[in-house]
């Protein structure tokens, strides 16, 4: 007998995409799905929209809440999901016909407990696809490694397969924005095996008013802080893995620089107030994030990188924050900031 998969959609105001997103759920060629949607507060169409679609198929349960953002919509989801496999779908976003049929053929051809799979970066103008070199199986602390490097396999919660096990006592940070970076590679620790797929079945769009594409103060703070949650549990746990963490550290304070720069005057003192808890780390733990002798090419100084790219306001913001000592962010990381 075929196992369910709980499928958990958050949607909020987004009657635009929300009509594409839900039927290529409707039409997986894997039929024994539970569609969970959380109506988080929808203050356009969305609401409506699915109320009509609760109604055309019984695999649908609907659940209307206030606006508690997207992480609370997820811990929902994941609350009252009954399938022995978890699905996650972002309401902007679409998944090809088989996707689901697919990743749970991988899932218990392997023996796994996580499925991966390619994506493809919807534009405007052009897709770009993103996917592992091959098919193949690896153990977690491989799988931990990749996540982590987020380049062909990336940190997002959305386009995985898991079984339910893997979420056990894992929850989103709810309030937070970056919410996969410290929670999506805790699942690992629930798994053995990862079956990693190269084909790309998801469709992430990528939208100028999307939470990843827009630029301000709370997503500048909370991308710093997720790595830094990341970074505090994993450094003891597994340091083979600390310069791709200190890495990934650091490249979230040059994507706060960039998004300091693009404020208002009168908006960057509120930025500088804002950011002094979480700079305070990197001030306070500049040996410990440049000791490691692989990481010595780093402490020419991140300032230098980035005035480089930005210009002498970088200097100063970095230097106002005891940052100045800490190291540079590979350029592979800063190109094109």
């Amino acid at each position: 007998m075929k196992k369910t998969v709980s499928v958990i959609i958050p949607v909020y105001n987004v009657e635009q995409y929300l009509h594409e997103s839900l039927n290529s759920v409707l039409r997986q060629t894997y039929e024994q799905l539970e569609i969970i949607i959380i109506n988080d507060g929808s203050t356009d169409q969305s609401g409506k929209m699915c109320n009509d679609f609760s109604q055309s198929d019984a695999r649908i349960i609907l659940i209307n809440q206030e606006n508690q953002g997207l992480s609370a919509a997820r811990n929902h989801g994941l609350e009252i999901a009954s399938g022995e496999y978890i699905f996650f779908l972002d309401s902007d976003d679409w998944i090809e016909t088989k996707t689901i049929e697919t990743m749970v053929d991988a899932l218990e051809n392997a023996g796994a407990d996580i499925v991966w799979s390619g994506i493809n970066y919807v534009y405007a103008k052009e897709t770009k696809t993103v996917a592992y070199r091959e098919n193949c199986v690896v153990d977690k602390d491989t799988a931990l490694k990749l996540i982590c490097e987020d380049k062909n396999i990336k940190n997002f919660a959305w386009g995985k397969l898991y079984k339910k096990s893997c979420w056990e006592d894992i929850r989103f940070p709810v309030g937070k924005y970056f919410e996969d970076i410290p929670t999506v590679y805790k699942t690992l620790e629930h798994s053995q095996k990862i079956a990693i797929i190269n084909h790309c079945f998801y469709n992430y769009r990528i939208r100028d008013n999307s939470i990843s594409q827009t630029i301000n103060l709370k997503h500048a703070i909370d991308r710093c802080d997720a790595h830094i949650a990341r970074y505090i549990d994993l450094k003891y746990k597994k340091p083979q893995l600390k310069e791709i963490l200190i890495k990934q550290l650091l490249y979230s304070v040059v994507v706060y620089a960039r998004n300091y720069r693009r404020c208002s005057r009168e908006k960057r003192n509120e930025f500088q107030m804002a950011m002094n808890e979480t700079f305070s780390f990197f001030a306070e733990n500049q040996g410990e994030l440049t000791q490691d002798g692989k990481l010595n090419g780093l402490e020419k100084m991140i300032s230098r990188e980035i005035v480089k790219r930005q210009g002498n306001w970088a200097r100063k913001i970095l230097i106002l924050n005891g940052l100045n000592k800490i190291g540079t962010v590979v350029k592979s990381k800063t190109k094109g900031l």
